[in-house]
C-alpha cells in the first residue's frame, strides 16, 4: 500500500509487525520513511490521531 501510495501513516504495536526478523526491522523502516510514510508505535505514551485523508492531528 505504501509503495502504491495508498498510505501515509502505519500505526502498529510491536516492531516485529513490521518485520518478524529482527535484521530486517530498521531496513524496512528505512524503505517506509523513503516513501515519506509516517511510523507510529501505539506503545508510545499516546498515539496520534489520524484522520483518513492521513492528516496526522496534533493530540
Amino acid at each position: 500500500m505504501a509503495e502504491r501510495g495508498e498510505c501515509g501513516v502505519v500505526l502498529t504495536r510491536w516492531p516485529n509487525a513490521i518485520s518478524p526478523t529482527p535484521e530486517l526491522q530498521y531496513p524496512e523502516l528505512d524503505h517506509l520513511g523513503g516513501l515519506n510514510v509516517q511510523l507510529f508505535f501505539t506503545w508510545s505514551v499516546q498515539p496520534p490521531v489520524v484522520r483518513r485523508d492521513n492528516q496526522v492531528l496534533d493530540a
